[in-house]
């Protein structure tokens, strides 16, 4: 794991990672006009996990690179724990496995979800600010459970399973 304890913030830069992210101990993860690629490797499973920090993503791009055999199994996470905060604008994130978020301290606008193996956005117990977003060719749109959340001027375009759906909570779709 690369843990982020302070600041990390890049403007116009290609990142590539190669092992799993843990943004912890009030560290800030910031990402402007900037792509990040994940690259596995041999790893299964490789995540960016916002633990106790912020993670901010402007006009940018998150998504995969692999070079693993078709059948083998392997799944990229992007988590946002109950303790963290931030914000995901004009971005683009494609080809995860799921974007999870237990924080009602985040602001999603402008953005694209598309091609996620699960759910594009998954809300957890949370109230985010959901705002004119694409979920685009993923298994499942956007799924809230037991949350608050405001959903509002966003599309579900093509979804396996579900575009939108909710359980529990008292949800709003604008």
């Amino acid at each position: 794991y690369h843990t982020i304890n302070f600041n990390e913030s890049y403007l116009n830069k290609t990142i590539i990672a190669h092992d799993s992210t843990i943004v912890d101990n009030d560290g800030y993860l910031g990402l402007e006009n900037s792509r990040l690629w994940l690259f596995g490797g041999s790893k299964i499973n490789l995540l960016i996990d916002i633990k106790w920090g912020t993670f901010e993503m402007v006009n940018s791009i998150l998504k995969p690179i692999a070079t693993r055999a078709p059948l083998q199994p392997f799944r990229f996470w992007l988590t946002m724990r109950a303790n963290s905060a931030g914000f995901i604008i004009n971005s683009e994130i494609t080809n995860l496995h799921q974007v999870t978020d237990y924080s009602s301290d985040y602001v999603f606008r402008n953005s694209l979800f598309e091609g996620m193996k699960y759910t594009g956005l998954d809300v957890e117990r949370a109230s985010p600010t959901i705002d004119n977003l694409t979920f685009s060719r993923n298994s499942n749109g956007l799924f809230i459970y037991d949350g608050n959340a405001m959903v509002s001027n966003s599309s579900f375009l093509e979804s396996a399973n579900s575009g939108f759906y909710g359980q529990g909570g008292a949800d709003t779709l604008l």
